[in-house]
């Protein structure tokens, strides 16, 4: 099983280099491409709510292209307590401090009409106790969720920790939350993360990827 989820993660990542119409093998075209990582919360603000976001992005594309930039990449752009976007609530749902779902594929749109990449960081071997999956399983073995989540008590009290040995952060409003690891070995999260990146490849189902993010970044790979 483990073997299946590295040969899909790999199928997914060059699938994304593939949208381009490029060719993976030819290393000149891989070695010559320069990422530009944005921090998307600080890097530039559209609306003046202090928060940046993806038309913000979109409005400095001639800027990163001047520096040379052939490709972006983003942190996390799902819906999350934490500032980072990391250790998600949903997966889903676009932080609305970076926009919609409209200002994602028309920061594609432009990022492809100059030749360039937009690559995600995806982190989906954790969740909060915001999300569904560890909402519906704790202290509840009989959940249609409960094989989602590592616990380590049968009675599902005990969600394993993540790294360092950590059961909680501080979140973005103040407030703890907890942090559990999610079972990537199970049968339905490997469907979930395959139709999950699918989509982001592919958000309109045409079997196009100019609107398509091109790759992703794998949290902890």
């Amino acid at each position: 099983m483990a073997n299946l989820w590295r040969i899909l993660l790999a199928i997914f990542f060059i699938g994304g280099l593939a949208s381009c119409g490029e060719n993976p093998k030819k290393k000149d075209l891989i070695k010559d491409e320069i990422i530009y990582h944005i921090f998307q919360r600080s890097f530039f603000d559209s609306n003046g709510d202090e928060h940046g976001d993806l038309l913000g992005i979109e409005q400095k594309l001639d800027y990163l292209q001047q520096l040379g930039v052939s490709s972006i990449l983003l942190t996390p752009l799902y819906e999350s307590v934490y500032y980072h976007n990391y250790y998600s609530s949903d997966f889903q749902k676009i932080d609305s401090t970076y926009g919609t779902m409209d200002d994602y594929l028309s920061l594609i749109k432009q990022v492809h009409k100059r030749g360039m990449k937009l690559y995600m960081d995806m982190e989906t071997q954790y969740v909060t106790q915001d999300h569904p999956w560890y909402k519906e399983s704790y202290g509840n073995p009989s959940s249609r969720y409960s094989n989602y989540i590592l616990y380590d008590d049968k009675e599902q009290l005990s969600p394993s920790s993540i790294v360092f040995n950590l059961h909680d952060l501080l979140g973005y409003d103040g407030q703890r939350r907890k942090i559990t690891t999610v079972n990537l070995l199970n049968k339905e999260v490997i469907k979930y993360n395959k139709e999950l990146f699918t989509y982001w490849l592919d958000p309109n189902k045409d079997g196009h990827f100019e609107d398509g993010v091109d790759g992703f970044r794998l949290d902890h790979m």
